[in-house]
């Protein structure tokens, strides 16, 4: 049974120091059949570990949180072109790392993870 993935939001940019807030609207909304979800915890260093996506081939939406640590998540299975994420900041933020990837057009793709040490993240998937 199909089921809806929707984000409606603002995004409230300010292009440099002297300009005013820009508000810029995003929205999406697709549907999907099939979801994934994996919560990922290590207590070491990770090197281009393979993300599961369960039975999931061509996602076209993928959340990603990190709640602790910081991890680099790429599309090779060598790492190259990673994207990093990371709540390793002092003061510790009060909020998660969160990346969303949408296409309307998914190709099959995988995800790879590389950390330097301990990493709490959850990883969803939706096609």
């Amino acid at each position: 049974m199909a089921q809806t993935l929707s984000l409606t939001g603002t995004l409230r940019l300010t292009p440099t120091d002297t300009a005013p807030p820009a508000a810029v609207p995003v929205a999406f909304s697709t549907t999907f059949t099939q979801k994934s979800e994996q919560d990922l915890t290590f207590t070491g260093v990770v090197t281009n570990r393979e993300v599961d996506r369960g039975s999931i081939v061509a996602p076209r939406f993928v959340y990603i949180e990190v709640s602790s640590g910081t991890v680099e998540f790429s599309f090779a299975s060598n790492g190259a072109n990673p994207f990093q994420l990371s709540v390793d900041e002092v003061p510790a933020p009060a909020d998660k790392a969160i990346l969303m990837l949408y296409t309307h057009n998914p190709d099959s793709f995988q995800l790879y993870m590389t950390t330097t040490g301990p990493v709490a993240c959850r990883v969803w998937f939706f096609a």
